[in-house]
């Protein structure tokens, strides 16, 4: 009987596996996990999913910090990074850091293009959201054509953040937010006291 429960639970995992192969797929369980952090940590009201700039670009997920926005894309650069893990040598396993690497510069500058514009009220930056901690700290140790990739991703005005990481900065948002509602709370407090003090 736990022998049946094990291979069921393998043949689940597998499965898992055999949809993470594909990028689509893989790029959906992404979105799912970030806007489950979101919807976790954010009140509704404080971001959005599948947000429309109107250049037509789609972000994933945009959050929104006094009266601006922070567009955060989803980014799963699974294979490539398992092509790392399964090398069998040291020039496999550097022919496939080099991909990655490439990989990862090509989605800094496509987020950099399409999801910072100021004109549409976004912050200077935005927010590369890499859901797996494993990739992310691959992300932290490479380097692409001589510069570590953190480099290039801060040059380009791109934050990379794994799910640890967005968590932290999520919580740094609610605190804002709940520090501007009080902030406008006592101006409210203030304009009645004046209007009191007239009276």
């Amino acid at each position: 009987r736990l022998t049946g429960s094990v291979a069921d639970q393998a043949r689940e995992l597998s499965s898992f596996g055999d949809l993470l192969k594909v990028p689509k797929a893989r790029g959906g369980v992404g979105e799912a996990l970030l806007e489950e952090l979101l919807r976790q940590v954010l009140p509704p009201q404080s971001y959005a999913m599948q947000y429309r700039f109107s250049t037509g670009a789609t972000v994933d997920a945009i959050v929104r910090v006094g009266g601006r926005i922070v567009g955060v894309d989803s980014k799963f650069p699974l294979a490539n990074f398992r092509r790392m893990c399964d090398a069998r040598d040291d020039l496999e396993r550097s022919e496939a850091e080099r991909a990655f690497a490439s990989d990862i510069t090509v989605h800094i500058r496509a987020i950099a293009t399409r999801y910072i514009l100021p004109d549409e009220d976004t912050f200077d930056f935005a927010v590369m959201y890499v859901p797996a901690e494993g990739v992310y700290a691959e992300l932290l140790r490479l380097s692409h054509r001589g510069r570590p990739l953190l480099d290039v991703a801060i040059e380009a005005r791109v934050v990379p953040m794994s799910p640890l990481t967005l968590y932290g900065y999520l919580q740094t948002v609610l605190f804002g937010l709940k520090c501007l509602r009080i902030e406008q709370g006592a101006q409210e407090i203030l304009d009645y006291c004046q209007r009191l003090q007239g009276d």
